[in-house]
């Protein structure tokens, strides 16, 4: 399969979750395009004002690293500064990796694509991972102290 997929989010920090969803996408591109959306600052914050993330470039770094460790070399980081990122509006694309508690934003996408004319997204449905106390991982239970990037209690 050779899919140009996309993904988008802030991912500060990126933790077990967000590995799920890149895994997934890499399991699904062959050689297409991996996409990725990363949330500019001034979104990031808009939705989470009293809390400390990391910066876009300092994000994007991370990202960089993690996708150079695991191998995946066909991506491109794109600043986003609203939720449905370019997925509405490129042509290019084929599929998008979403987590469940995000598949609604994956159809309000595929609605937008319709509506301009563009064929809808194959949508690649990831459940959120939890960790063995059974509390989802999340990042504002790192960034709280609450638990680590591997959802191990703090």
């Amino acid at each position: 399969m050779n899919m140009n997929l996309c993904i988008g989010g802030t991912f500060s920090p990126l933790h077990k979750g967000h590995r799920l969803l890149f895994e997934t996408a890499m399991a699904n591109l062959g050689t297409g395009m991996l996409y990725i959306g990363l949330t500019c600052d001034g979104f990031a914050t808009s939705s989470r004002p009293r809390e400390a993330l990391l910066g876009y470039q300092e994000r994007k770094k991370a990202l960089e690293a993690y996708l150079e460790r695991v191998g995946c070399r066909r991506y491109s980081i794109v600043e986003i500064d609203r939720t449905r990122g370019i997925a509405d509006r490129s042509i290019y694309l084929e599929g998008i990796v979403v987590s469940r508690e995000t598949y609604p934003h994956a159809l309000d996408i595929n609605k937008a694509r319709v509506r301009r004319g563009f064929g809808q997204l194959d949508i690649f449905v990831v459940n959120l991972v939890k960790n063995r106390q059974g509390k989802e991982i999340r990042a504002r239970y790192i960034r709280n102290n609450e638990m680590d990037r591997e959802g191990r209690p703090r």
